[in-house]
């Protein structure tokens, strides 16, 4: 189905091609020190503020799980590129404008915080006559600057999502954590956050965990996360934000 790696010669994209073939090696050796199946651990490719060209190589050599933050910029992509059976991850930040272009759109929503939102979300699945997977972002460190819930209410959204929201089908839990949990900081075990989190997201909608970036993949894969979003090491640094 899918091509194989063609030639830096021939392909403008062959170094993002080379981090993404360098990257699933790692997650490979990653899950087999932690006693996991590599199967269970989904890689996203955060492909915002990048061309939708990258998008197309690394599909050819069988990424099907992109991540975008922009609805915008993401409509775009989609424009550009026509790739069967992709699974589009929506990132961003949930506004309520935006609802309905993302229920049109995405396979699943990494970062749903407000009861409100999950209402709009599901009614617009059910015009549109779709499910989409959703994990409920949680605030890992408490931290102002950033979004998310506490457990506390990660577990009244859960609620009411599975009593008012049957399009909706409830993953997990997802978080970005404090830039100091990284693997460098962590070289022997994952930080007690992310234990915690784990064991949180066990009773949650499906019991997915979706933890784990470039700086913090081998924590994160190794405290049990099940889907990983990747970005820079596979892209590069991130393009200029329009």
């Amino acid at each position: 189905m899918h091509q194989k790696i063609l030639p830096k010669n021939k392909n403008p994209f062959f170094e993002t091609v080379e981090r993404w073939s360098s990257l699933k090696r790692r997650i490979v050796e990653i899950c087999e020190k932690s006693n996991r199946d590599p199967h269970d651990v989904k890689l996203v490719a955060v492909s915002k503020t990048h061309p939708a060209e990258a998008l197309s190589s690394l599909y050819d050599c069988g990424q099907m799980d992109f991540g975008e933050n922009y609805v915008n910029e993401w409509i775009e992509k989609q424009s550009l590129v026509s790739l069967q059976n992709i699974s589009w991850h929506f990132l961003g930040k949930i506004q309520s404008n935006k609802i309905k272009k993302i229920a049109e759109r995405a396979s699943c929503i990494h970062a749903l915080e407000k009861q409100e939102h999950a209402k709009i979300l599901n009614n617009h699945l059910t015009t549109v006559g779709r499910k989409i997977d959703v994990f409920i972002s949680i605030n890992l460190g408490s931290e102002e600057q950033k979004t998310g819930v506490s457990f506390l209410d990660a577990e009244l959204l859960a609620k009411f999502i599975e009593e008012h929201c049957p399009q909706i089908n409830l993953l997990g839990l997802m978080a970005i954590p404090p830039a100091e949990f990284n693997d460098e900081n962590f070289p022997d075990h994952p930080p007690k956050l992310y234990s915690e989190l784990k064991e949180r997201s066990l009773f949650i909608g499906k019991g997915k965990l979706s933890l784990g970036m470039s700086n913090d993949l081998r924590i994160a894969i190794t405290a049990g996360s099940t889907h990983i979003r990747i970005g820079t090491a596979i892209f590069g640094e991130r393009k200029k934000e329009a």
